[in-house]
C-alpha cells in the first residue's frame, strides 16, 4: 500500500468533539463518551495521488476524511475516478466487518 507516510505525518487524534461534530459517523455521538477510543486513533496525511486502500489488499483500519477528498478508482491509479469522497466520508469499514 502506497500511502507515502512518514512518521512525522502521524499524529494522535484529539478527542475535542468540535473537530468531529460535522462528520456523519459521529453526528449523534457525544465524543467524550468514546474519547478512550478516539485517543487510540492516529491521524494521517496522505499525499495527493497516493493509494490509501487497494482492492483485495489486507486492511485493518477505518479512515475518516477530515480534510480534502478521496477519489475512488478501480484498476490503474490513472483510471477515471468513480466517486469523490469529501470531508466526513468513512472508508475501510467493510474490511473491518468482514
Amino acid at each position: 500500500m502506497d500511502r507515502h507516510l512518514q512518521r512525522d505525518d502521524v499524529n494522535t487524534v484529539d478527542s475535542d468533539d468540535t473537530k468531529y461534530r460535522h462528520i456523519e459517523l459521529f453526528r449523534d455521538i457525544d465524543i467524550s463518551s468514546i474519547a478512550y477510543l478516539v485517543d487510540e486513533c492516529d491521524e494521517i496525511w496522505v499525499d495527493a495521488g497516493a493509494t490509501l486502500l487497494a482492492e483485495g489488499a489486507y486492511n485493518d483500519s477505518i479512515y475518516v476524511v477530515l480534510d480534502g477528498e478521496l477519489q475512488v478508482r478501480i484498476g490503474a491509479t490513472n483510471a477515471a475516478p468513480l466517486r469523490c469522497l469529501g470531508v466526513g466520508a468513512c472508508v475501510g469499514e467493510r474490511s473491518i466487518l468482514s
